[in-house]
């Protein structure tokens, strides 16, 4: 679709595909517009607040709209949560914007929920100052004004959703972008009208309140559950699942969880048993330059396939979670390959799976994030009976993975092939086009300086790098764990000798991968230093 076209035509054109049913080009154009091009997000949230006062508004094209906002916030999002400067200056203008428009009224309620579930999406903060007009505006009515008519008709509604959705994570999920403008304080109390004991999909969606960030919305839900146990209201799923989570939950609010647990049990409440799982194959994508994998797991379930996927990010833990059901082995391999298109996949194994989630959940309890719910939904899908936090020690793994290596491979002399083949990973590897580092460190190491020269790349090397061997050392551990665990075996050597040789101090210009990332940061920071300085 050309960039010449107003938005609001190509807003028209989605709306027509949507109205059919059948999403076609426009929508998969309109998205791919969105997403390259980010600095379209004022426009586009200026272009819903216009649509929104038209009388009647146009359901079609606000959803077509909002489309393209939810593909722009998702592309904004993702680089600011990487540290991208210009993308975390984009999320305040945006943020300053909204407000703007929502102090004029240009949005009702509902369409500013709308956009407020899109920033949710992308997991970007909407600001206390924009969650405090929401609360302003939600306050005289209460958590269900986001759905007019009171709780009947929230309850009714969300049956609704449920009904359309056919699945608890499905479900949770949509409500998850519901909630997004319900300030914090009311949360809880929402969490509780939205529990309808006699809609199983909505009595067992309640568990996904555990996972909210805020502290007195799961303390809400686990009182709830409770009360559920006295009155019989807790199923042998949920159960099950409680078992499964509350290590998952912070420390201290593990024992009013035990309490309900006991309680459930001495009612003489089942754990429902999980049918077997029959995992297929294990994927991983190759560790970003941002500290992020995807993990992919493809199970059968009786004739149909299928994909479970995990987003870890190396300081925040797991950040994503899903599984796709009910598809042919054609769809499933489909989705897989277009990801190995795009990034490149690594075959490994279930063992590594549950070694790096059982690492990430340690990491999301040290940085105060909570996993997504659907992580519950990854690890019944893949048979996974227990999986407990457990921080991995990369020192004594990368120990591990090189005492599996022949002893000639492991001095300085020895691995001198392996670390030099390191060079070559660029042009091997697809995820290597993404090491590199974007931040002020590399700025300031490179003040003056407008093109790259090999005293550029030292000074990236001696100023940056020499204090992240660490981060790269873990990186690149991470990979040789997954590639020696593809059945059949993957030439893993290279990375553990390299992970192995950045902990050990190596003089850093002896490893040609690091010299290939340190330019790549220079180039990279160099080019950002003259966009700014364009008028």
């Amino acid at each position: 679709m050309p960039r010449s076209v107003p938005l609001i035509e190509i807003a028209r054109q989605v709306a027509r595909e949507l109205k059919r049913g059948r999403p076609g080009s426009s929508v998969a154009m309109a998205v791919t517009v969105a997403q390259s091009r980010p600095e379209l997000a004022d426009a586009l949230v200026e272009l819903f607040a216009t649509e929104s006062r038209r009388e009647p508004p146009d359901g079609p094209v606000l959803d077509a709209i909002l489309l393209m906002v939810n593909a722009a916030l998702e592309a904004i999002g993702i680089d600011a949560e990487n540290g991208d400067p210009d993308a975390i200056a984009r999320v305040a203008t945006l943020r300053a914007g909204v407000l703007d428009l929502a102090q004029e009224e240009a949005f009702d309620t509902r369409a500013l929920v709308s956009l407020a579930g899109a920033f949710s999406a992308a997991r970007l903060d909407l600001g206390d100052a924009l969650h405090h007009h929401l609360a302003a505006r939600l306050d005289a009515a209460g958590p269900e004004a986001s759905v007019p008519g009171g709780p009947e008709a929230l309850i009714g509604h969300l049956t609704e959703l449920a009904a359309e959705a056919g699945d608890v994570f499905i479900y949770a999920a949509q409500l998850r972008d519901l909630i997004a403008a319900v300030p914090s304080a009311q949360r809880g109390p929402f969490a509780v009208a939205t529990f309808a004991p006699d809609v199983e999909i909505l009595r067992e969606a309640v568990l996904a309140w555990l996972f909210e960030s805020a502290a007195d919305t799961r303390a809400a839900v686990v009182a709830l559950l409770g009360d559920a146990v006295r009155s019989g209201q807790v199923s042998g799923t949920m159960l099950r699942r409680l078992i499964m989570a509350r290590t998952w939950l912070p420390e201290g609010e593990r024992p009013a969880v035990d309490a309900v647990i006991a309680a459930a049990r001495s009612r003489g409440v089942s754990v429902e048993p999980l049918a077997p799982a029959k995992v297929q194959t294990v994927y991983a994508t190759g560790v970003d330059g941002a500290g992020a994998q995807s993990l992919f797991i493809l199970v059968r379930e009786g004739r149909r396939y299928a994909v479970a996927a995990i987003l870890v990010k190396a300081e925040h833990g797991i950040r994503d979670a899903w599984v796709q059901h009910g598809g042919t082995r054609r769809d499933a391999e489909s989705l897989l390959a277009q990801v190995a298109e795009q990034v490149g996949l690594l075959p490994s194994g279930i063992g590594y799976a549950e070694t790096v989630m059982a690492h990430a959940l340690a990491v999301n309890a040290a940085s105060g994030e909570l996993p997504p719910f659907g992580l519950l939904d990854v690890v019944e899908s893949a048979g996974i009976a227990t999986l407990r936090p457990q921080d991995a020690d990369i020192p004594a793994l990368v120990d591990s993975l090189c005492a599996a290596l022949p002893t000639r491979w492991l001095g300085p002399e020895g691995d001198a092939p392996l670390l030099a083949s390191s060079g070559s990973w660029p042009n091997i590897y697809p995820f290597v086009s993404s090491w590199f580092e974007d931040d002020p460190a590399v700025a300031a190491a490179l003040t003056g300086r407008t093109r790259i020269t090999a005293k550029a790349v030292s000074d990236v090397l001696d100023r940056v790098f020499e204090v992240r061997r660490a981060r790269w050392a873990e990186r690149m551990a991470w990979i040789a764990l997954a590639m020696k665990e593809a059945p059949g075996g993957v030439d893993w050597a290279a990375f553990a000798v390299t992970a192995r040789a950045l902990l050990a101090g190596r003089p850093l210009r002896d490893i040609p991968i690091m010299t290939a990332i340190a330019r790549l940061s220079a180039e990279v920071a160099i080019r950002r230093g003259r966009e700014r300085a364009r008028p």
